[in-house]
């Protein structure tokens, strides 16, 4: 049976609120655009309703699959799956929180022929003041460290699934993102950064903001430029 053309690969940790409001969107929009799809969902540990509300979802649209972890393994764990297990042509990583809305897609697929890795951009980022100032110096060091500008490099991503054949990500942390990105621009892929839609968060709260999230991602980002990453 032949690859499917596109995975939405969605991580959820505690998104029961947002996540069906994605996958009935996410389904929606892909059918109006006669996309041959798939989605997967990893759980990652949720305390919440996520796994229950995964499973409803998944017999409701039987192109979902569900992945779980029995305990929460973080970010560099569940986004290394999120970004390496689809097998689609390309693949849009998505988070379960909904505040991208799964319409970026229809940007991103008008200019994909020329690319391999589009990275969105949110300009009109919808978070505090705080997240917003630690974001700016974040990319302003990921943009040294790569050797070209990166605006915005925690965002979503569209991406050729090929060009994992030649990244491995090691990240445990937050900076898988930033990995992903530097090691697929090593590799001279095709990049752009698409400006994207960004909403407030409608249900729970972030992690991003959270000090010790933060110190394990430097701590990360000193291991890769000491070559350990």
């Amino acid at each position: 049976m032949n690859s499917p053309f596109l995975t939405i690969s969605v991580p959820a940790y505690n998104d029961s609120s947002s996540l069906q409001k994605l996958v009935h969107e996410s389904q929606e929009l892909c059918n109006r655009l006669q996309l041959d799809f798939r989605m997967l969902i990893i759980n990652d540990g949720s305390k919440d309703d996520t796994l229950a509300v995964a499973h409803e979802l998944a017999g409701q649209y039987p192109n979902i699959t569900v992945r779980t972890h029995e305990k929460n393994l973080g970010f560099g764990t569940t986004l290394n799956e999120v970004f390496t297990l689809p097998n689609s042509e390309w693949v849009l990583f998505l988070p379960g929180d909904n505040q991208f809305p799964v319409s970026n897609l229809e940007l991103f697929l008008k200019i994909k022929d020329d690319y391999d890795f589009i990275l969105g951009y949110r300009k009109n980022r919808q978070d505090s003041i705080r997240r917003k100032f630690y974001s700016i110096v974040y990319n302003w060091i990921i943009s040294l460290v790569a050797g070209t500008l990166v605006r915005d490099v925690n965002s979503i991503v569209f991406y050729r699934s090929k060009i994992m054949k030649a990244v491995e990500l090691k990240s445990k942390s937050a900076f898988v993102h930033a990995e992903f990105f530097i090691k697929t621009n090593r590799q001279r892929q095709r990049i752009r950064e698409c400006e994207v839609t960004h909403k407030q968060r409608e249900f729970g709260f972030g992690s991003g903001g959270n000090i010790k999230i933060i110190l394990c991602t430097v701590a990360e980002l000193f291991l890769y430029l000491l070559g350990k990453i």
